[in-house]
């Protein structure tokens, strides 16, 4: 976990981070020959909606993550069978309508966790600004809920960055009481 007060270059060391060939190669030497995935996500609060909520944040790493293992996309669409997995529109064009729920892309990610074990694949995520998220109608708890349910596999890991706040500690010291 990376902390640290406003300004002092958490993201700028994310950013690094997740680009740097040496992070890549090092996660690679701990797959024990499986696939690697790597997808980051950054929350920012100056920007729009899906830029600062879970749902940016699920889509966004479901993008990378069908971008790069494409395999994936049919255990994934099972969940859902809106039209993001069936047209090939620009967004513009999509119908309101046919866009996702909220709870549809967990639901995805419920589906990649099932898969993951039966997959030769890992995963790791690279978060920035979990104090700047922000939504309506869930809460840091829900954020928390979300995140945990992918901290599930051990097929998936986390590099994530915060500012120091009370939500972002009892989501890591739980995650280190199960290690």
């Amino acid at each position: 976990r990376i902390r640290g007060k406003p300004g002092a270059g958490k993201s700028t060391l994310m950013k690094f981070i997740c680009a740097h060939p040496t992070t890549t190669g090092l996660l690679q030497e701990r797959t024990s020959n499986k696939r690697l995935i790597l997808a980051d996500f950054f929350f920012w609060n100056a920007g729009m909606v899906l830029q600062k909520s879970r749902e940016g944040l699920l889509r966004s790493l479901l993008f990378e993550i069908l971008r790069k293992c494409p395999e994936l996309i049919p255990r994934v669409a099972k969940s859902s069978q809106k039209t993001p997995f069936r047209r090939r529109l620009a967004y513009s064009q999509i119908d309101e309508e046919d866009l996702w729920s909220q709870e549809e892309p967990v639901e995805a990610f419920h589906s990649l966790v099932a898969c993951c074990d039966e997959i030769d694949v890992k995963f790791c995520f690279f978060v920035d600004g979990l104090d700047e998220f922000e939504a309506k109608s869930k809460t840091h708890s829900d954020l928390i809920a979300t995140l945990r349910i992918l901290d599930a596999s051990q097929n998936i890991k986390f590099c994530m960055s915060s500012r120091p706040r009370q939500f972002s500690l009892t989501f890591w010291r739980r995650s280190e009481q199960a290690s």
